[in-house]
């Protein structure tokens, strides 16, 4: 829905529902505890002068679960660039895995 304050030239964009529909659409299951950060925090080891990152051993993606992926991204995209845009970090760290995707990306360790 589109609020237009043509008295100080700003108009207002609301999406209500869009992230519940395409939850229901694509049958995500409510998370057991809530995430209140983008993207997982990764502590830093002091006292080591090289902090390695973890080596994805997983089995790589069908073609089918990597379509799937793109299609809730860019679903959620849109929504990100016209309404919220805090999702965005995560959306794009999503979208960097998929590419070369596993069945457990490294952000998810």
């Amino acid at each position: 829905m589109l609020r237009w304050d043509y008295s100080k030239c700003t108009v207002q964009l609301s999406m209500q529902g869009y992230v519940q529909q395409t939850l229901l659409e694509f049958m995500h299951a409510a998370p057991s505890k809530p995430h209140y950060a983008p993207s997982r925090y990764t502590a830093p080891q002091f006292g080591s002068r090289v902090q390695y990152a973890k080596i994805d051993e997983t089995a790589p993606l069908a073609d089918e679960q990597i379509n799937f992926i793109q299609h809730v991204v860019g679903k959620l995209l849109y929504y990100a660039r016209a309404v919220d845009n805090t999702m965005a970090h995560a959306l794009n760290g999503i979208s960097l895995n998929t590419a070369k995707g596993t069945e457990k990306p490294q952000w998810m360790q």
